[in-house]
């Protein structure tokens, strides 16, 4: 996952998922629901330092994970409860939840091996500048 402000990355978080997922639905709605976490922490952090904090919208490339965050209606059964915190964090309008394509997927630059064309789009997308 990767936080952006202002055009650049600003904090990201790359690992291993701590639990068994039973599709690439419920692998999305756990690493979406993480982000979720991070994002509300970072919303009390700036609220704390009397910024103003933005609805964070969180980009997704997975169309089943989104449609089951804005569905009400939990038809999944076999997804974990504590994984229902992005609904909520969605449906109190705490963040907002968007389709990305996999082709703008910034957080890829981190866990994929990438050709050299995609790579340069992205390390771009998240503000990252060579120097050398």
């Amino acid at each position: 996952m990767i936080f952006m402000s202002y055009g650049g990355a600003v904090s990201w978080r790359s690992q291993r998922q701590s639990c068994i997922a039973l599709s690439t639905t419920e692998t999305e709605l756990i690493a979406a629901s993480q982000a979720a976490k991070k994002a509300t922490w970072s919303g009390n952090l700036l609220s704390e330092l009397r910024c103003v904090p933005t609805i964070p919208v969180l980009q997704m490339d997975n169309q089943s994970a989104i449609r089951l965050v804005k569905n009400p209606e939990f038809h999944s059964k076999h997804i974990d409860i504590r994984f229902k915190f992005i609904r909520e964090q969605y449906q109190t309008k705490q963040l907002d939840v968007v389709y990305c394509s996999s082709e703008m997927q910034a957080a890829d630059i981190y866990i994929k091996p990438l050709v050299k064309n995609r790579f340069l789009k992205l390390r771009k997308l998240i503000g990252m500048h060579n120097f050398g």
